[in-house]
């Protein structure tokens, strides 16, 4: 199983990474399964996804994340696939066992996104995660930044909720 199309299967709001555990938050509709976008969703949207490699297992990553940076490039509808490793800082989590990783994508269209997913290229790289990661990896799903106005609007309607 592809680990991002589980996450597409489960619809927004929901966390991947913590197999349905004990605390695991769920969002709305999670007794009925997954939540489509709205028939009327326009604009990008932007998978986030966080992987913590194993030490032993970091070359092997870098080869196929690589491989699917590469390819990715010629996916329809990719705005960008980007991947981020954490710095040493004073809360860092990453740590003498495993290196925390970023990958941002942004596509033009929920639709390029499912295609990416289902590629050769996504499912190599998706093949090789369980022997590379100490945890499942969390994958988020979000649509364009808000801005004020989309705040405001936000605000408004849970208030009248």
């Amino acid at each position: 199983k592809i680990w991002l199309e589980a996450a597409l299967s489960r619809g927004p709001g929901r966390r991947g990474g913590g197999g349905g555990g004990e605390g695991e938050q769920q969002g709305r509709g999670a007794a009925t399964g997954a939540m489509p976008l709205p028939a009327n969703f326009t604009g990008h949207v932007f998978a986030y996804q966080m992987f913590h490699v194993r030490t032993e297992g970091l070359p092997d990553f870098c080869e196929v994340a690589a491989s699917l940076l590469a390819a990715s490039k010629l996916d329809t509808g990719r705005v960008r696939v980007d991947l981020h490793r954490e710095l040493p800082w004073a809360q860092t989590i990453s740590n003498d066992n495993f290196s925390l990783f970023l990958m941002v994508q942004e596509w033009e269209t929920p639709q390029d996104l499912e295609a990416h997913v289902v590629s050769a290229h996504a499912g190599r790289f998706s093949q090789a995660l369980p022997r590379l990661l100490v945890v499942e990896p969390s994958v988020s799903i979000f649509g364009e930044p808000l801005g004020t106005s989309d705040l405001a609007s936000l605000s408004a309607q849970a208030t009248a909720e």
